[in-house]
């Protein structure tokens, strides 16, 4: 059995990438099931899931943030920051539970772990779909309660 492709990088503090990578998950995870297979692939494979994870942090990283501070009112910003913060050090201990939880209980390997995470971000995905789609705006014009 070969040995399983490093994960991506784990993103600096507040980064963002735990939110939207089902994609890196599954690509990893196809590369895996290749290698599992038997074959070998070369180090600049590596660089897919890379360049899919650092994408999606400058994208979601920034325009979250703006949002979030846009529509906070003027005296609540820098809560609605913290919280932005506490969300990120939230879902990296989730992370940290869910995988002792599969090293003492499921004992997925190589590929299913990574498809594992890949199905679990694609569920909150659709969660988070449908809370966004009740969120109501604040429009510009509105006054701050």
């Amino acid at each position: 059995m070969s040995q399983p492709i490093a994960p991506p990088p784990a993103p600096a503090a507040g980064g963002s990438s735990d939110r939207f990578p089902p994609q890196i998950k599954y690509i990893v995870g196809l590369l895996q099931t290749v290698m599992d297979h038997g074959a070998t692939l070369s180090i600049m494979w590596q660089s897919v899931p890379y360049i899919v994870l650092e994408a999606g942090e400058v994208l979601l990283s920034a325009t979250a943030l703006e949002f979030a501070f846009e529509e906070a009112p003027e005296g609540m910003k820098s809560v609605v920051m913290s919280c932005w913060y506490l969300v990120n050090a939230l879902g990296q201990f989730l992370i940290a539970a869910l995988t002792k939880l599969n090293e003492e209980v499921v004992h997925a390997t190589g590929a299913w772990t990574f498809i594992f995470y890949a199905v679990l971000m694609f569920l909150c995905s659709g969660i988070f779909i449908l809370l966004a789609t009740r969120f109501h705006y604040r429009r510009a014009s509105q006054p701050i309660s």
